[in-house]
């Protein structure tokens, strides 16, 4: 079964969330950070 674009995209998101989490950021912190980046990228 093949990944869409979406599914990539969320598994880059939870795995940059978990690794905001393990470096003491807070996940709406994480969140809002990603989603500045893809807005700037879109």
């Amino acid at each position: 079964m093949a990944e869409s674009t979406n599914d990539v995209g969320r598994d880059a998101l939870a795995t940059v969330a978990e690794a905001a989490l393990i470096l003491g950021v807070s996940k709406a912190r994480a969140y809002e950070l990603i989603s500045h980046r893809l807005s700037d990228e879109d």
